[in-house]
């Protein structure tokens, strides 16, 4: 015979409270670190590895976070909610593999420095 021990409806609602900050300060980090590489990279004219390595940081927890922030608002947000976000998050696995493609690349041929409009 198992027992269950009764969960207090107030350390639900405050584990709950913690869950949303996180993902919510998941959402903004995350968002910001991604916007910072795409600013590197403005100023440098083109990739580096560092500025790869941190795009990938970045696009590699969105995933998560979407559907973190999906899961917050479950059942309000309905059907067409969980579409959005899985397509949302479905499409930065798919930038996150471009990234490592990139680095592969640069690793390979070394051609990493140069601007993307300089036809390399």
């Amino acid at each position: 015979m198992t027992t269950r021990a009764a969960v207090k409806p107030a350390a639900v609602a405050e584990a709950s409270d913690h869950l949303s900050m996180l993902i919510g300060l998941a959402a903004v980090v995350f968002s910001a670190l991604y916007f910072i590489s795409d600013l590197i990279e403005l100023a440098q004219g083109g990739f580096s590895t560092a500025q790869l390595a941190l795009t990938y940081a970045a696009e590699a927890a969105i995933p998560l976070f979407v559907v973190g922030l999906y899961a917050m608002q479950r059942p309000q947000i309905g059907r067409l909610g969980l579409i959005g976000a899985v397509a949302y998050a479905y499409s930065f696995i798919f930038f996150t593999s471009t990234v490592v493609f990139a680095l592969v690349t640069e690793r390979r041929i070394g051609m990493l420095s140069m601007p993307i409009w300089a036809g390399g």
